[in-house]
């Protein structure tokens, strides 16, 4: 397929020509709800970004960003009461630019986040939601309260803009928008923590290309976990800078890129001597890359005996990491068997809550067919709620796992409500799991039509389940297969994830608090340590029987 075929494509599926030259959509895409603060931003294969349910606001982000970022500029070709789309020149989301031109695209889309940020919305999470065609899509969540300057009160000083760090091809890494401190931090960083050191770097108007010896993102094991252990640190380092980790995205066709975005310092920052990554190799292998607490491995060990069924065939060091292998094939599965290995990582994620360990978000170092990413963690408070998953699956399955009923009953009105009564093909129980049947194929990218309805369709859900107190920690994929394709680098057979956490309610937080306050601050103290000590396999929030395989 020629390029122009690859531009003219998405608008002739769901536009018809106007007048004036832009063009209005023939989709019939029910106006948002009035109660929705949720919207999104899509990216499409090779040159648009569509904002569904987006206020006016937003969309002159997305037009300015492009007439001040990006040089071939574009124009406005869609735009309707719930679709809003445009088209750059060039074709920006594709593979087959200079790394100037990579470096641009990437500055362009921290501009955009940035605004968007400064406008009252922040990133909840960016989700690959089909196989082909669709890149990250972006869903947006409104403030209560708009951030109307950048001033840093504290520094008196106006705060730099977000900044992102992107893995490309075997050996590079580009950067844009860093400030000088962080740049020299990260030759620090993948001088020290890369065994081969850094070849050459070098910087052109949009960034800064770092480029490192030898491949630490190819398929090499050894070299995987090494690059594992370099993200690792470059996160958590730059934290201690004063950045944090807004979301992780795939906006051109390759591997990730972190977005950074400013953060106020804390006395005593939480990274300091807090630390945990784990990441998911092959088809059975877990590794625990680095941790400061030395009890997690026995905890893990224990966890995985308790909990998956097949059972622990062995633990190892290797290369600087504890590595468990699972009997199965828990991380190389199609969507029905990887119903259980999601039901691990719900279970896993519980655990690790029950510790003080939340996910901060997942990255793959590479795209290989083995190494599938790495989970990073921050340390906070322990909680005792046990996550769920929304999985989306083959070409049209929502799944629940670990849902409870209220749950399923909010996401089925939702989806009658957008989708109309013949949305659900079918439901019900299916392997552990509550199962959707929508009707169409949403999940493969191809009709451009059942892509927005369906991004229309869980922004709705979002904002419904957010008043139930549930929040996206991360989004990503460690249970499917990797395809082969003849044009494009491999592709998972299923889309990424949502793993959701609900928040205590008040009511909750308040009894607590009265029990703990009822308690003579002595005896409170006393109890708090002998609690500390005496932790064991069930209290980590792992349902009473095991997952199967």
């Amino acid at each position: 397929m020629m390029f122009n075929e690859l531009e003219d494509e998405s608008v002739s599926e769901v536009s018809t020509v106007c007048s004036m030259g832009v063009t209005t959509s023939s989709l019939d895409l029910p106006p948002a709800e009035d109660y929705l603060t949720q919207c999104c931003l899509a990216i499409r294969e090779c040159s648009s970004i569509r904002l569904i349910h987006a206020p006016k606001e937003l969309k002159e982000v997305v037009q300015r960003a492009v007439e001040k970022h990006w040089s071939p500029g574009g124009s406005k070709i869609l735009e309707t009461d719930t679709l809003w789309e445009y088209r750059l020149k060039g074709l920006p989301f594709w593979n087959s630019f200079s790394h100037q031109r990579s470096l641009q695209v990437h500055s362009l889309i921290c501009y955009m986040l940035d605004e968007m940020q400064v406008a009252g919305w922040d990133v909840q999470t960016a989700t690959d939601l089909s196989r082909c065609k669709d890149l990250s899509t972006f869903f947006l969540k409104r403030r209560t309260k708009a951030m109307t300057d950048r001033d840093d009160p504290v520094r008196g000083r106006r705060n730099r803009m977000m900044f992102s760090a992107t893995l490309a091809d075997k050996n590079k890494v580009y950067v844009v928008n860093a400030p000088k401190h962080v740049i020299n931090q990260l030759y620090t960083i993948f001088s020290n923590h890369w065994s081969k050191g850094v070849l050459r770097v070098s910087r052109n108007k949009y960034g800064t290309i770092f480029t490192l010896k030898g491949e630490p993102w190819s398929d090499g094991k050894s070299a995987s976990i090494q690059a594992s252990s370099l993200v690792h640190r470059l996160v958590y380092t730059i934290g201690l800078l004063g950045w944090d980790v807004s979301t992780i995205a795939r906006v051109k066709n390759f591997r990730d890129t972190i977005f950074f975005k400013q953060k106020r310092m804390k006395k005593f920052d939480d990274l300091v001597g807090c630390f945990l990554s784990i990441s998911f190799y092959g088809k059975n292998r877990l590794r625990l890359i680095h941790c400061s607490d030395p009890n997690i491995q026995n905890d893990i060990e224990n966890f995985i005996n308790q909990s998956w069924e097949p059972g622990l065939e062995g633990t190892r060091k290797i290369h600087g990491t504890i590595e468990f292998r699972l009997n199965g094939k828990p991380f190389w599965s199609d969507s029905t068997d990887g119903i259980d290995s999601k039901l691990l990582i719900c279970a896993l994620l519980a655990m690790l809550q029950k510790k003080g360990w939340r996910i901060h978000n997942f990255i793959s170092a590479t795209r290989s067919l083995e190494n599938k990413g790495t989970l990073l963690f921050k340390k906070e408070a322990s909680s005792d709620v046990s996550p769920m998953c929304i999985s989306f699956d083959d070409e049209d399955k929502l799944r629940l796992i670990s849902a409870t009923d209220d749950v399923k009953c909010t996401v089925r009105t939702v989806i009658t409500q957008r989708l109309g009564t013949n949305g659900i093909v079918r439901e019900g129980n299916f392997r552990n799991c509550w199962e959707f049947k929508l009707h169409g194929a949403p999940w493969t990218g191809l009709s451009s039509d059942e892509g927005i309805k369906v991004r229309s369709l869980l922004a709705h859900i979002l904002q419904k389940l957010s008043f139930k107190g549930w929040h996206v920690m991360t989004s990503f994929d460690v249970c499917s297969k990797i395809i082969k394709s003849d044009d494009r680098h491999p592709q998972p057979l299923d889309a990424q994830s949502w793993y959701l956490c609900k928040k205590e309610s008040l009511g909750i937080m308040f009894d607590k608090w009265k029990k703990n306050a009822d308690v003579e601050p002595s005896k409170n103290k006393r109890s708090s340590a002998v609690n500390n000590n005496s932790s064991s396999i069930k209290d980590y929030g792992v349902p009473a029987g095991k997952v199967n395989s």
